[in-house]
């Protein structure tokens, strides 16, 4: 019979949920896998990590990939995992300010056309 706490089985499962496209399912999985292991489980860290990137969670995934490094800190896996989360992190902050100065943009046009506008 299969031990449905099964690290193991919880790890593979949270692959397998995030390749059909079930970032939650993996999510919970990937969780779960890092809750009956109590934390031993490195791999449980990684899937993590990659259900928080799927969901765009980068600051999450990161942390993730922290344990992952904790544990092991040669895994290339991981530190690739760092460096995308961090340059995502990067595009997405840059993206926002950008969102945030074209909002400024156009209430200052805004603004001057209405002061124009009076003016007439």
């Amino acid at each position: 019979s299969v031990d449905p706490t099964n690290p193991i089985l919880l790890s593979n499962r949270s692959a397998a949920h995030l390749s059909n496209g079930e970032k939650s399912k993996s999510l919970a999985d990937a969780r779960e896998c890092i809750r009956v292991s109590d934390g031993s489980f490195t791999k449980g860290y990684s899937r993590l990590a990659a259900a928080m990137m799927s969901l765009g969670r980068w600051g999450e995934a990161k942390a993730a990939y922290g344990k992952v490094l904790e544990r092991d800190a040669n895994n290339v896996a991981a530190r690739k995992g760092v460096e995308d989360c961090r340059n995502r992190e990067v595009a997405q902050n840059m993206a926002e300010v950008e969102r945030l100065k074209k909002i400024r943009e156009e209430k200052e046009a805004a603004a001057a056309a209405a002061a124009a506008e009076v003016a007439e």
